[in-house]
């Protein structure tokens, strides 16, 4: 666990390549929604998905 008091969140580099919250966090999870999984990558990986 981290715990920031006062911290600047620094994630402006990351639009457009990850999706961010209102408050600039990346979403993660569920947060993501169902489309997530089935978006197109930007960039090719060169390997299939992990197994569920």
């Amino acid at each position: 666990m981290f715990m920031l008091i006062r911290s600047q969140l620094r994630t402006g580099w990351l639009v457009g390549s990850v999706r961010l919250d209102e408050a600039g966090f990346p979403v993660t999870g569920d947060a993501l929604g169902a489309d997530a999984r089935s978006a197109e990558p930007r960039l090719p990986l060169g390997c299939g998905p992990l197994p569920a």
